[in-house]
């Protein structure tokens, strides 16, 4: 298991964020509103790519410290 990051490198955005949106979109399908879930579904996608830029710079200043 990875050592945990100090707080200066967490990211802004966490999966719990990420999930609770694709949950909502999810919610949104089953009472058949098309327009909330891909509002939903969006949101998640956004999210998901802070997510994704967040990690790479920890990766980044990870790989510095070698």
């Amino acid at each position: 298991m990875a050592e945990q990051m100090p707080e200066i490198w967490e990211s802004s955005v966490t999966l719990g964020d990420i999930v609770t949106k694709l949950s909502a979109a999810r919610d949104a399908a089953l009472i058949g509103d098309r327009s909330q879930m891909d509002a939903w579904i969006g949101g998640a996608e956004k999210f998901l790519q802070a997510f994704s830029s967040d990690c790479r710079v920890i990766c980044a200043e990870r790989e510095g410290e070698k």
